[in-house]
């Protein structure tokens, strides 16, 4: 289901305020560049509510301008913000014709503004950009906002996408029918309401289904979280990774009857572990020697139970360190042959265990647990550089990461950012997220303790990953 992004991003936007009806374009343009002037990022995010008021193809011009030089992606995102809010037909065919001639990281922003406005402009573009197959990072872009828009005419594109060659296709295509599905209804606060139907009477439930069991079964890596993630959403029922009980379902066997034998993959802190080329990133800031947080026998137990499996030791588990060290040891010694890892340790400097990915086999599984058992913790924490050196594991260009480079990251930590060169959680987490969006690499982020949850909240929203707060 999406998320709203933080409501900081939404605060700054617009935390300038409305120029007076009277303030003239040239004021209003004269006010917004001079914000812009500013060393600090979150007055030149403010910059964008002097162009409110004028909701054109003026204030898209200049806006988009900024867009393609700022190399801050918190002030990005509040570009993107400010120009989704803008609803007038200028506006909109300023949009459409500016994503006809923009190229990289400035039609990806363009694409993100769209995404989150209503109307049509621009769609019959992104199908064409949908419908290639040179470009399958655009591809996968043009099918998760023409899903956010709902529209119909890319279903069919969405199943075939399902079962192309390329992973990342795979998932977006899985994304897309999920998102098609729109936002879970509420529950009505009238008992005499009537509820929402689950998903839209127009939504083909049937077809969607039967694509992604076939698809799911058919899979072998991180689409899996999508596909999985699709069916619990369309069918509103959890049968894990279990296709014999989906295919019964899909018969239309009651649920009650349906029998249940599903297998397990590796986990992180509970959540499944779907990727072949997996990138795990931990804090090892001074807070994982402190004290943990559950200081109930039966919580503790809990959040150390393995579906499938025996739990993770959980009788000597004192610190946020044994916490998580163990938890990540069992990740890895549960990868199955075939996959391939490696680990970030985010102190003040970032160290990885390995030069690069490696196998999971028992001698890279022998040096997890040793090095992780015995970890030193340190004063700082460096989120920014440790996961931007995990997103880059296949190489630094989008190019080669999208070949070479993880398909999942899998990110825990107990304290916020510290001692390191860019700490800001919205920086941190725009700047992360929307490489990994690029790149189609869903972040796994998990908060233990007090932790920085507006940076894990803000990539998981625009990575299709999952935020998992385990503070208490």
């Amino acid at each position: 289901m999406r998320r709203a992004l933080p409501l900081l991003v939404l605060l700054l936007v617009f935390a300038g305020g409305l120029p007076a009806a009277a303030e003239d374009w040239n004021d209003a343009k004269s006010a917004f560049k001079k914000a812009l002037r500013s060393e600090d990022w979150k007055t030149r995010a403010t910059a964008f509510g002097e162009l409110a008021y004028y909701d054109g193809t003026k204030a898209v011009q200049e806006i988009l301008k900024v867009l393609a030089k700022e190399k801050n992606e918190a002030v990005a995102l509040a570009a993107v913000k400010a120009l989704a809010a803008f609803v007038t037909d200028e506006a909109k065919a300023e949009l459409e014709k500016q994503l006809k001639t923009s190229k990289g990281q400035k039609r990806l922003y363009i694409m993100l503004v769209l995404e989150q406005q209503p109307g049509n402009h621009g769609s019959s573009i992104m199908m064409e950009f949908l419908a290639g197959e040179k470009d399958l990072a655009l591809k996968c872009q043009a099918a998760l906002v023409l899903a956010n828009r709902q529209v119909k005419a890319a279903l069919p594109y969405f199943y075939n996408m399902c079962f192309h060659k390329d992973w990342h296709v795979r998932s977006a295509g899985a994304r897309a029918l999920e998102i098609m599905a729109g936002k879970k209804p509420e529950k009505p606060t009238d008992p005499k309401e009537k509820p929402k139907p689950w998903v839209p009477e127009w939504y083909p439930k049937d077809k969607v289904v039967g694509v992604l069991i076939d698809a799911f079964e058919q899979a072998d890596g991180a689409e899996r979280r999508a596909m999985l993630s699709a069916l619990e959403r369309v069918t509103k029922q959890q049968f894990g990774w279990d296709v014999p009980a989906w295919r019964a379902l899909q018969k239309g066997t009651p649920v009650e009857k349906i029998k249940r034998k599903p297998k397990h993959p590796p986990y992180f802190f509970g959540v499944p572990v779907w990727g072949k080329r997996v990138a795990i990133v931990t804090t090892i800031n001074h807070r994982i020697s402190e004290p943990h947080n559950y200081t109930d026998k039966k919580r503790l137990q809990e959040l150390c139970e393995v579906p499938g499996a025996r739990s993770v030791a959980w009788p000597k588990i004192k610190t946020n360190r044994h916490f998580m060290m163990k938890h990540m040891i069992r990740t890895v010694l549960d990868m199955e042959s075939g996959t391939k890892f490696n680990v970030y340790l985010a102190g003040q400097k970032v160290e990885s265990l390995f030069p690069k990915l490696v196998s999971a086999n028992r001698s890279t599984k022998n040096t997890v647990s040793e090095e992780l058992e015995e970890v030193k913790s340190d004063a700082g924490n460096d989120a920014y550089t440790s996961l931007m050196e995990a997103l880059d594991l296949g190489g630094s260009k989008d190019s080669a990461a999208w070949s070479k480079g993880p398909d999942e990251i899998l990110y825990v930590s107990c304290a916020i950012p510290w001692l390191a060169e860019v700490t800001d959680q919205q920086v941190i987490g725009a700047s992360v997220g929307l490489k990994a969006r690029r790149r189609m690499v869903p972040i796994v982020a998990v908060g233990v303790g007090e932790h920085p949850y507006e940076l894990m909240e803000l990539m998981a929203e625009l990575t299709g990953g999952l935020y998992r707060s385990l503070e208490r």
